[in-house]
């Protein structure tokens, strides 16, 4: 091995910059740097989650993310196995149905963060989340964005991070290179975080020093009578899908009376009034010590809900309260053997769905000594 060759870095700690050509990359690289000095702050958001299968050349390939926890990933996985455990079954492979079968009730009952079928490799990854904020609030979508869909149709804009290939060597702008590079170095800060998530926080500089971003998502955020920013929603592919989603809260605390006749999301119900209560205060509608919306209050959503199916809009004010669809970015973080499964100190309370059943064959057993 010559020396050049002992002198370059494990694939895992690339990070490569390159001059970008294609003119879209160009104006994406060119807002991005513009947001280190709007949005020059960057906030913990929390951990993300993503089922991943490992490619035959190593490398990753995200299937499906989901932001609230590593068992809900987990049940992703396991839905996973069913389909192709299907399509096995549709191609007349009996025995290769069999196996993802045996995986699917696996992940059915253990907590599992790897999971082996086959030739086939799956992990569950982990993530973390960043907020951009600025003097005026946190960085909304870029118009660089995808963003193809109109109101009422955000969801069925196709997942970009579905699909997504994990690979650190694929070149990126001096930007996004630049933001990889701040966001390797995060930890959490020890003044306001247990000790066991920081701890666990800096390990992961040394396990899985790499990283690659994710393509950004989308909340809503709040600004009430209090100076902060709090996360109202979950992420969203595009600004629109997390517009829609705001829209259809605003209006599943409605009357029917102000319910939309028009367009908009058809088929919601009427929600039971203490429901629509929780609701309320989840979107910080709610003053101190008052319990439901007034007559007004509920027309005033009502014309936020309908402004929001129609226009494309990223700020809102409602109740006096600013909502603002903001941009998130997402970091996996990689080691030698891929990407970083879940921490040890991950809020992760949930049980798989059969957990608690009886093993297999027990009730037979069972019966077989009651006999």
């Amino acid at each position: 091995m010559s020396d050049d060759e002992e002198e370059l870095p494990e694939p895992h700690r690339v990070i490569r910059m390159m001059r970008l050509d294609d003119p879209v990359a160009v104006i994406a690289d060119s807002e991005a740097w513009r947001a280190r000095d709007t949005y020059p702050d960057i906030l913990p958001r929390g951990p993300m989650f993503a089922v991943t299968e490992q490619e035959a050349d190593g490398r990753w390939r995200v299937l499906t993310a989901d932001e609230s926890g590593p068992q809900g990933s987990r049940d992703e996985l396991g839905r996973t196995c069913r389909m192709r455990a299907r399509a096995a079954a549709d191609a007349g492979r009996g025995a290769v149905e069999r196996a993802w079968m045996a995986a699917a009730r696996r992940m059915d009952r253990e907590k599992l963060d790897e999971l082996h079928v086959a030739d086939c490799r799956f992990r569950i990854a982990r993530g973390d989340m960043f907020l951009r904020l600025g003097p005026e609030g946190p960085e909304p979508p870029r118009p660089s964005d995808p963003d193809p869909m109109p109101a009422g149709r955000g969801r069925q804009a196709r997942s970009r991070t579905a699909g997504f290939l994990i690979d650190p060597t694929a070149a990126t702008g001096m930007s996004e290179g630049l933001l990889k590079l701040d966001l390797l170095k995060y930890v959490y800060a020890s003044a306001v975080i247990p000790v066991d998530v920081r701890a666990d926080s800096v390990l992961a500089l040394h396990t899985h020093p790499g990283g690659v971003l994710l393509p950004p998502v989308f909340s809503v955020f709040v600004r009430g009578t209090g100076a902060g920013w709090i996360a109202r929603a979950t992420g969203a592919d595009t600004p629109q899908e997390a517009r829609d989603g705001l829209a259809r809260r605003f209006e599943t605390l409605l009357p029917a009376s102000l319910r939309r006749t028009r367009s908009g999301p058809p088929g919601l119900p009427e929600m039971p009034q203490q429901l629509k209560n929780v609701m309320a205060g989840q979107l910080g509608l709610l003053d101190p010590g008052v319990e439901r919306l007034t007559d007004e209050q509920l027309a005033e959503c009502a014309r936020a809900a309908t402004r929001l199916s129609g226009e494309r809009l990223d700020r809102i004010v409602v109740l006096g309260r600013h909502f603002r669809i903001t941009r998130l970015e997402r970091l996996v973080r990689l080691g030698p053997d891929g990407p970083e499964p879940p921490r040890p100190s991950d809020w992760d309370p949930e049980l798989p769905v059969e957990a608690n059943a009886p093993p297999e064959g027990a009730d037979d057993a069972a019966r077989a000594d009651e006999g």
